[in-house]
């Protein structure tokens, strides 16, 4: 299997056009300035991208999910960031979502399978037919249903996760202007509460800054890196687009927002540009 990426970019045309005239008061370099826009750009494309939240998982496939405090699943616990659990299925005239699933994972040629790229298909003989297998065929299913649905909390926020690698870099950078106290302890909060997942998002996005006397590139990148195929490629592509894209339109359009004003308030207060080292 080969890793995917998948590709969308925003228009930048007026923050491009922005930057210089508010690096022309000099209070930063075009460095400073670029570097520091792009960090927001992420910080709030980050924090706008929707996470979906276990719950949501679970009435979406219709699944009954009862969380315990330790392995040998026999405490039930009420934490709201529950590692271990057990799902099962509501019992009812008609089969929930997950189920639903389950059934077309183990049917060669099915739609999910084939929109799916047969990624995760399953082998039929896994349950058991026949009289007196009914309790083993649902115990079978439940457990597929655990691991379908601990994936799938897995990658709840990976279109979140994205960003975290690039907003490091980026903070890291000499040109990155760190603003006030209270701003770089928030910073080292936030940091210290994601340290133990940094691992597992520094292959889902990254930050470049190719800096020189007079100009400076610099390129965040959000993507997810999948063992997967062309068709779930489609489908990812397409729910990022859905997902993610909208939050970092938004967040390109807010950093220009802000920078206008800004522009528009230091030329009001009679502030002078100078365009000669730009």
């Amino acid at each position: 299997m080969s890793d995917m990426m998948m590709t969308m970019s925003v228009d930048v045309s007026a923050l491009e056009r922005a930057i210089p005239q508010i690096v022309a008061f000099g209070r930063r370099t075009m460095q400073q300035q670029c570097v520091t826009s792009a960090y927001f750009i992420c910080r709030n494309a980050m924090n706008e991208t929707e996470k979906i939240f276990p719950d949501s998982i679970d009435a979406r496939l219709g699944i009954s999910v009862t969380s315990y405090t330790n392995a040998n699943m026999n405490r039930v616990s009420k934490a709201k960031n529950r590692t271990r659990f057990k799902s099962s299925s509501a019992v009812g005239k008609s089969a929930p979502l997950g189920v639903l699933v389950i059934m077309a994972r183990m049917r060669p040629g099915s739609n999910y399978n084939s929109q799916t790229g047969n990624k995760w298909k399953l082998d039929s003989s896994l349950l058991k037919t026949g009289p007196g297998t009914a309790m083993q065929r649902q115990s079978m299913i439940n457990a597929l249903l655990t691991k379908m649905i601990s994936a799938r909390r897995s990658s709840s926020a990976y279109l979140k996760s994205g960003w975290k690698t690039p907003l490091r870099q980026l903070y890291a950078s000499p040109f990155m202007v760190k603003k006030s106290a209270e701003f770089r302890q928030s910073i080292a909060n936030e940091s210290a509460a994601d340290q133990g997942g940094s691992r597992k998002t520094e292959r889902l996005g990254a930050a470049t800054i190719n800096a020189a006397v007079d100009s400076i590139m610099v390129t965040s990148i959000n993507y997810t890196p999948l063992g997967g195929n062309a068709a779930l490629e489609a489908r990812h592509q397409h729910y990022a687009e859905l997902q993610a894209l909208p939050p970092l339109i938004a967040a390109v359009a807010r950093e220009e927002s802000m920078m206008l004003a800004e522009i528009e308030r230091r030329l009001d207060l009679g502030w002078k540009q100078n365009f000669t080292d730009i």
